[in-house]
């Protein structure tokens, strides 16, 4: 007799101290649903627009992402075989502040991407960014909410080389020139391959690609694709290439994956909105699945694994089991490491009361039951009628009769069969569907999608 609704992400006080079960970010990875979350406290400042730094201190940053995504992927390399654990292809999450105006973040990162692609890094300036993100993952960065620390692989980590991290992030060894993959029919996303490789790398997903395309892209090559599924629909299959998603808050929302274990902040702010933000992006790159459609941590999925496998594993996973935070600026971590600790510090303080409604006593409650009906519910009784004039009603009949193949209406009107079909239907009973109560719409393209 209650209705109670959910939210995904609560930051405004009231709405937590009127929450009747919290069941946040902290309570979530302590059951073993999601990954672990260590924030790297790197003082990667560079990209901060009033400071003046070269871009060989911005592409260090950008360096200590890909080397620890190349960590990661070679950890998921050395899996033991057997079983069905798989685990997800682990990707770098690129989220940024700004992405049209000059020297945007986006724009300055992709820079940096571009020029390790290129072969314009230096043995000395890899091995600094080497040296340095091992300086802090030796020491076993905190794992929030849990009271433990992460516990690197000094021999995986060594190995590492930039060959060996270009061939993991940009399927290929060798330095190499960009070129631009994009899709006509999807201006929100770009992806990008080297032309030494067969495959793409990265995936810029943004609102509208165009002033991409126009400014910052004039200079490549381009080469359109005509694939009814565009890269990031396929970002969550098995045999997906990218391996680097660059965007802004644009794509967030309603999505969600397995593979991300790097998250890089650009230049996030302080306000309300950027705390949201940041607590809804983590909560994208949390959730694991190490066995098909079992979705917690390999230490609570012990009775689904053998007992030699469920050891070997033990040792290997811990990388693909844990999210690594970048902030890249201590603006930009402040604010994410407030908005964990908050998360963490939600704990209930006050009970809600909930009256018995005196008018349901001695009543039984009925609890609906369920069948499958043997027709749509449109077919069981009149639909709610369609307002039209009579006269746009007639344009109507004459326009479609005059096509006269659904094959035409289809390609014209980017329809499916099934709305064709009832476009027809309800045509030959104009009464049944359509009521003469409105004003004209003035324009067949505008009445038909209607």
């Amino acid at each position: 007799g209650f209705l109670f609704n959910f939210s995904a992400t609560f930051t405004d006080p009231r709405d937590v101290l009127t929450t009747a079960y919290d069941f946040n970010l902290a309570r979530f990875i302590a059951n073993g649903y999601g990954k672990h979350i260590t924030i790297l406290k790197q003082e990667n400042r560079a990209f901060r627009e009033r400071d003046d730094y070269t871009h060989a201190e911005k592409q260090k940053i950008v360096l200590k992402a890909l080397l620890l995504l190349a960590y990661v992927r070679q950890a998921r390399q050395n899996l033991p075989p057997g079983g069905d654990v798989a685990y997800h292809s682990p990707l770098l999450l690129v989220l940024v502040n700004s992405v049209n105006v000059e020297d945007a973040d986006l724009k300055l990162f992709f820079r940096e991407v571009e020029r390790i692609a290129q072969g314009e890094v230096t043995a000395s300036a890899f091995a600094d960014a080497k040296a340095e993100l091992w300086a802090e993952l030796k020491t076993g960065p905190e794992l929030l909410f849990e009271g433990t620390t992460f516990q690197a692989d000094a021999a995986l980590y060594d190995a590492l080389t930039l060959d060996s991290v270009r061939a993991s992030v940009y399927h290929t060894s060798g330095a190499g020139s960009i070129e631009v993959l994009t899709r006509p029919s999807d201006r929100q996303e770009i992806a990008f391959k080297l032309k030494t490789a067969d495959r793409p790398f990265a995936l810029i997903k943004i609102g509208d690609i165009t002033d991409w395309l126009k400014r910052e892209l004039a200079e490549y090559e381009v080469v359109a694709g005509f694939d009814d599924e565009g890269y990031f629909e396929r970002l969550n299959h098995d045999d997906s290439d990218i391996n680097i998603l660059m965007g802004s808050r644009s794509f967030y929302e309603g999505w969600d994956s397995n593979r991300p274990n790097v998250i890089t902040y650009v230049n996030i702010g302080t306000g309300t909105d950027a705390k949201k933000f940041i607590l809804q992006s983590v909560g994208r790159g949390v959730r694991i699945e190490p066995l098909p459609n079992a979705r917690r941590r390999l230490q609570f999925l012990d009775d689904q694994v053998d007992d030699a496998h469920f050891t070997a594993l033990r040792e290997t996973v811990s990388p693909l089991e844990t999210l690594f935070i970048f902030g890249t600026n201590r603006q930009a971590l402040h604010t994410v490491i407030a908005q964990m600790r908050q998360e963490e510090g939600n704990v209930p303080t006050h009970q809600l009361s909930l009256a018995l409604n005196p008018q349901t006593q001695g009543k039984t409650l009925l609890i609906p039951t369920y069948r499958l009906a043997d027709r749509p519910l449109l077919d069981q009784r009149d639909p709610a009628k369609f307002p039209i004039t009579e006269e746009e009603l007639a344009l109507l009949q004459s326009y479609i009769g005059y096509l006269g193949d659904s094959r035409v209406l289809l390609a014209r009107h980017h329809a499916t069969p099934r709305q064709i079909g009832l476009v027809q239907q309800t045509l030959a009973d104009p009464h049944r569907y359509f009521r003469m109560d409105r004003r004209p719409y003035g324009d067949l393209n505008v009445l038909i999608p209607r």
